[in-house]
């Protein structure tokens, strides 16, 4: 089974930007530097609740718990007959473009929202591994083509429920 690997990083666009608008440029201040200018700690709190979800279990799956209700589930359930890794991928997908609506997520660079999306499924998979160590956990990080709709996270697992 293969797992969400965030690699090929790059500094997204803002940043480097921000690096450069020192005299002289800063390039070894990074991303984490970055988090340190005023205003940006309580996104990094929020951003806690994204990279380590609350999740529920229900019916022998796991569940993001913002995503859950108990009638979505069987719905999904039931158009899947049964399928319980495919009710969780679709109760689980969380689409970043929707996530992301108040923001200008192209400021950042094309590549800026694959590579969040990549960093996401990494943490997602090591701390649902952790917190069902009984399942097989299985993260999926796609993004589509054309780049329309932006890239994707979920997850399923197997095993006792």
């Amino acid at each position: 089974m293969s797992h969400p690997v965030w690699r090929h990083r790059a500094v997204p666009e803002p940043i480097a930007e921000w690096q450069n608008s020192f005299t002289p440029p800063i390039t070894d201040l990074g991303p984490v530097a970055y988090l340190n200018e005023p205003g940006r700690y309580l996104s990094v709190l929020a951003a806690a609740w994204l990279f380590n979800p609350a999740t529920v279990e229900y019916r022998g799956g796991v569940f993001l718990e913002d995503r859950f209700s108990p009638d979505g589930v069987d719905v999904w359930s039931a158009h899947l007959h049964g399928d319980v890794a495919a009710a969780e991928a679709a109760v689980n997908q969380t689409v970043l473009f929707d996530l992301f609506t108040q923001v200008n997520v192209d400021a950042c660079g094309e590549y800026a929202a694959i590579q969040l999306a990549q960093a996401i499924g990494e943490c997602w998979q090591g701390v649902l591994a952790g917190r069902y160590p009984g399942r097989a956990v299985s993260v999926v990080v796609t993004d589509e083509e054309d780049g329309a709709y932006g890239p994707t996270v979920t997850f399923s697992t197997a095993g006792p429920g």
